[in-house]
């Protein structure tokens, strides 16, 4: 009887055992905790739209600004009267392409002879656009020699103004961008063999009231 009632606890004790293995085991086989508590963050790509990717103080200064020089965007055409062509300026050469067509936001050249410099640059052209008869787009031009760093003029001086701009390189020319809520700029430098003169230097600068733009042409206003 003894024997038996020894049996028993030894395989009672035994059985005991084993379970506690088996459930210590079972644990130490468990995947151990993941890196992350949750999802890790996803990565995406920088987005030229995104409110976040924008230059605070470019936004704020050139929102303010709403222009450049004396022009003021909003001014209606009859302010520039006598300041500029009264023929519309082929800014993209379409009219060359299609006779008889009608741009939306005519181009027209100023030609008073001040202002006529940025930074101490002069320019060749400058050109004001219209939308409905109200300014929204004002597009500087020049043609500079090399040796005189005239582009790193220009783009020095709007950088402390701005802050850094947006930087693109398209192969055939390279743009800095400032973007704002309500008006963005844009300093285009042309690649030199896109001209005869290497020595050269083609580059423009445009400013446009792209919220005004808009609000002209939305649907409300094309009745």
């Amino acid at each position: 009887m003894r024997i038996n009632q020894t049996l028993c606890f030894t395989l009672l004790a035994s059985f005991v055992l084993c379970s506690i293995n088996g459930q210590i085991n079972g644990y130490e086989t468990l995947p151990k905790e993941p890196l992350f508590k949750q999802d890790p963050p996803k990565t995406e790509f920088p987005n030229y739209h995104r409110k976040e990717a924008k230059n605070t103080i470019g936004t704020t200064k050139l929102d303010l600004r709403n222009g450049f020089k004396d022009f003021t965007f909003g001014d209606g055409i009859s302010k520039y009267d006598s300041e500029i062509s009264t023929d519309e300026y082929d800014i993209n050469g379409l009219k060359k392409m299609y006779s008889g067509i009608k741009a939306i936001e005519p181009f027209y050249k100023y030609t008073k002879s001040d202002p006529n410099e940025l930074f101490q640059v002069p320019w060749q052209n400058l050109l004001l656009g219209f939308s409905r008869k109200q300014l929204t787009t004002i597009n500087v031009l020049w043609i500079t020699h090399k040796s005189g760093y005239y582009f790193d003029t220009i783009l020095n001086g709007i950088k402390k103004i701005y802050g850094n701009p947006r930087v693109t390189d398209q192969g055939t020319f390279i743009s800095y961008d400032w973007k704002g809520d309500n008006v963005e700029m844009r300093l285009t430098l042309k690649a030199p063999n896109m001209y005869q003169n290497k020595e050269m230097e083609y580059y423009s600068l445009t400013i446009e009231a792209m919220a005004l733009k808009r609000l002209i042409f939305s649907p409300e206003n094309q009745f």
